[in-house]
């Protein structure tokens, strides 16, 4: 099983580089979401195992002995860090975080969706202010669109 995830996301990110370069419509939001969900997952695996192998450290003290499926979910961490990803490489802060809101259907996760998303893209504006759209755009727009520095406004140029 541990095997699997690595060599899911090692098969994944070459080749959404190579979809995200070529003008090929393979899309940006599912491989993005997908990666994401794998390393969130990768991670909730790990902090489950944690808690088998520790259960009575302080980390765990609020879980019940009883109850380790309502304390650590694998799939509340794919979902987080899948969100976390699809911000960091399209910058959909507030909609993002509403759509993820909206497929758990619960109030419990809106905190870890928000701080999730919220780090992902002060991280992401950090490291590269635009987004891959509008990288892309810029790239493949035959110099019809002109980015300004304030607030990246586009203006676009007649043709």
């Amino acid at each position: 099983m541990w095997l699997f995830v690595p060599s899911g996301v090692l098969f994944l990110m070459p080749n959404s580089v190579i979809t995200f370069g070529t003008k090929v419509p393979a899309g940006v939001y599912v491989p993005t979401m997908v990666i994401g969900g794998i390393m969130g997952h990768t991670v909730g695996l790990a902090v489950e195992y944690a808690y088998y192998q520790f259960p009575n450290s302080a980390i765990f003290a609020s879980c019940g002995v009883d109850t380790p499926s309502k304390c650590v979910v694998p799939g509340v961490y794919a979902m987080v860090c899948a969100g976390a990803v699809m911000c960091g490489v399209t910058r959909l802060s507030v909609t993002l975080a509403v759509i993820l809101f909206e497929l758990t259907g619960s109030l419990d996760h809106v905190l870890p969706f928000s701080l999730a998303v919220l780090v992902s893209k002060w991280t992401a504006d950090a490291i590269e202010p635009l987004s891959i759209y509008v990288s892309l755009a810029a790239r493949y727009s035959e110099n019809r669109l002109v980015l300004t520095s304030e607030c990246f406004d586009r203006t676009f140029l007649p043709i």
